[in-house]
């Protein structure tokens, strides 16, 4: 009886802190809900979890759990050292993870074409071997079949690869 009771509220507490990490987007946590397994983790912060995002795909890596990490970031983060720090590292170690860059087109005010030299930042992997993919941020079936496309290049162990989601701030 008391047993299944304590056991019961550890699971419904479970859940309720699962919940709210899951609706925590810059927790800088990595968050497994029944919605969102194990194998399919994510992070955000605001720019500095390209980096620990590589991290944690180099332990789904060491691990060989066949987990792939999604490390969310904005335009304006993509011109951060911290992020081709990462994509080297990603790249050298075929880590299982995707890039995933939110490009609103304005950063925090100033328009990419006038911050960036290259404001096609899909292309930003090129460099480091890292394949890209330009998607309408705006539309949804198209951002889920390029994100099963990057899915399927991580799991087949073929390293990371860069999502730019085109969107724009109303």
């Amino acid at each position: 009886g008391s047993v299944a009771r304590r056991a019961g509220a550890a699971n419904a507490a479970n859940a309720a802190n699962a919940a709210n990490a899951a609706n925590d987007t810059n927790s800088g946590k990595t968050v497994a809900t029944p919605e969102r397994p194990a194998e399919f983790r994510w992070l955000r912060a605001l720019g500095a979890q390209v980096s620990l995002g590589t991290g944690l795909a180099f332990k789904h890596k060491y691990a060989d759990d066949g987990g792939v990490c999604l490390a969310y970031f904005g335009d304006g983060a993509a011109n951060q050292g911290q992020v081709y720090e990462a994509f080297n590292m990603a790249s050298l170690w075929k880590l299982p993870i995707i890039f995933v860059i939110e490009n609103n087109q304005y950063a925090m005010g100033t328009s990419v074409n006038r911050s960036s030299s290259e404001d096609q930042l899909y292309k930003r992997g090129e460099s480091f071997q890292i394949p890209g993919l330009q998607v309408d941020g705006m539309d949804v079936l198209a951002v889920r079949a390029a994100a099963e496309v990057a899915m399927a290049w991580t799991q087949a162990g073929k390293g990371p690869i860069i999502l730019e989601l085109k969107t724009y701030r109303y």
